[in-house]
């Protein structure tokens, strides 16, 4: 297990534990990024790491997260992405709207959203977009 730092707006840079998948993802020169690999093999725990490294060290970005069904996204990928921004301490400092499944945070917005409706997505920009569990 290697780490990765990063410097919330509220304080002074901290360190956090990262996979080496992390790493690959981070360190990728093309734009789109596929990971695979067995249960277990961290591809979920990597992806939400780089996800919220990102929202925590870059400025004005629009991230989206997607999987095919709410209910799942809201019982895997939200619940992980939640854990790993408690454990970093940055959690507190994020404004969510549970709502709209919204989180703002040093002038970047994250939105989790499901594709059971691929028409919502259309004519939307996002800088970042991870998709849980393609098929």
């Amino acid at each position: 297990m290697h780490k990765t730092r990063y410097k919330p707006v509220t304080g002074n840079e901290k360190v956090w534990p990262a996979t080496d998948i992390f790493f690959k993802n981070q360190n990728a020169k093309t734009p789109i990024v596929i990971n695979r690999g067995g249960a277990g093999s961290s591809k979920s725990h990597s992806l939400a790491q780089l996800i919220a490294s990102r929202l925590v060290n870059e400025t004005g970005k629009k991230i989206l997260i997607l999987r095919k069904s709410l209910p799942s996204l809201k019982l895997s990928v939200l619940l992980l992405f939640n854990e790993i921004l408690s454990q970093s301490g940055i959690l507190p400092h994020i404004a969510i709207e549970k709502v709209s499944l919204n989180y703002r945070y040093n002038g970047n917005l994250l939105h989790f959203g499901s594709l059971d409706d691929p028409e919502k997505m259309k004519s939307t920009e996002w800088n970042y977009i991870w998709m849980e569990e393609t098929t």
